[in-house]
């Protein structure tokens, strides 16, 4: 999809998605007639409700957790390695923004350093700087979780394939993100 429909659709979606979630479900409904177990509308419109994510970093906190009690763990923002008592799970992309749990935005990162950051965007430049330092949490913490890892940053982020799974390509993909939601939401920078 051209970047410029893509960004029309997303900057509107608040009066796209009702109307196409509605023409959606009575198309399903009149469908459903012609099975033996018709689907009201009402089923549809439930099946297709939106369902308010909490923010969640149990997952990540746990995994950051096992690998710190048998190799270190390096902030994704610092490069200094954690402590068991001194780290916080960060949404790269602020979840109060962005409500988005995938393991790809998801980072551990120093508790002082997540609270300066708080509901700030990085730099394309903070960004490019830690690179390598999100890079090798992705592989040390995801290594063994590929698959799940792959599946949401191939659904989540821009021009990525449904079969990609190289770290690289998510980055890529990560910064790029990055960069529409900045000319979007115009988020106050982190640097």
């Amino acid at each position: 999809m051209p970047v410029h429909i893509w960004d029309s659709l997303t900057q509107f979606s608040v009066w796209i998605e009702p109307t196409l979630i509605n023409e959606w479900s009575s198309l399903m409904a009149g469908y459903g007639l012609n099975k033996q177990r018709p689907f009201t509308k009402v089923d549809y419109l439930n099946a297709l409700r939106w369902e308010d994510p909490e923010r969640s970093t149990s997952k990540i906190r746990k995994r950051v957790n096992e690998l710190l009690t048998n190799e270190g763990v390096a902030c994704c923002w610092s490069g200094k390695r954690l402590k068991l008592s001194g780290y916080a799970i960060d949404h790269a992309f602020p979840f109060a923004r962005w409500p988005n749990n995938d393991l790809w935005n998801l980072l551990p990162t120093k508790s002082t350093i997540n609270a300066r950051k708080s509901d700030k965007l990085p730099t394309g430049l903070k960004l490019a700087n830690s690179r390598d330092l999100i890079i090798s949490w992705w592989k040390q913490g995801w290594q063994n979780n590929k698959t799940e890892f792959f599946s949401q940053a191939n659904l989540a982020l821009p021009n990525l394939k449904p079969n990609n799974a190289n770290f690289d390509d998510v980055f890529e993909a990560l910064a790029l993100q990055r960069d529409r939601i900045k000319a979007l939401q115009q988020l106050e920078d982190w640097r």
